[in-house]
């Protein structure tokens, strides 16, 4: 409606270092989904390394996850471009952009509800492979999985 939710603000993440691409969506319950990329966990031999965060704002403005927000994925190299959608079910899908085989680009995906956390594979399923290539070092491959 177009009022102020928060008066005083409200800490999303906590997290020390560089937070940045943030996006939102309604959880379909009065409540928010935040996604973010993050450098936390960076380190001076690891310079294209961001990882995927998520936080969750219930309707009575409680936070769902812990300070500083739920890792998604913390793979090697970079992850990006995180978008959050809610699942109709209290629970939100996120996907993003992912370089951990460090050549091509590929989709990665997550189903994660602020009671049972991550619900498909460990660091993200993938959905898409081959958005882009390293044709030296890497095989091209381009198909639905």
């Amino acid at each position: 409606n177009g009022n102020i939710q928060w008066d005083n603000g409200l800490s999303i993440s906590s997290g020390e270092e560089h937070q940045f691409g943030v996006r939102l969506n309604t959880d379909g319950d009065g409540g928010v989904y935040f996604v973010w990329e993050d450098n936390r966990n960076i380190d001076d031999s690891d310079t294209l390394k961001s990882d995927i965060y998520l936080q969750h704002v219930n309707s009575e403005d409680e936070i769902s996850f812990a300070d500083d927000g739920y890792r998604v994925t913390d793979t090697l190299y970079s992850q990006f471009g995180p978008l959050v959608r809610n699942d109709s079910n209290g629970g939100a899908m996120v996907m993003w952009g992912d370089q951990r085989t460090g050549g091509s680009i590929g989709l990665y995906i997550q189903h994660i509800s602020p009671v049972a956390g991550s619900t498909l594979e460990s660091g993200g399923m993938l959905s898409f492979f081959g958005f882009a290539t390293d044709a030296a070092n890497d095989d091209y491959y381009q198909g639905l999985l």
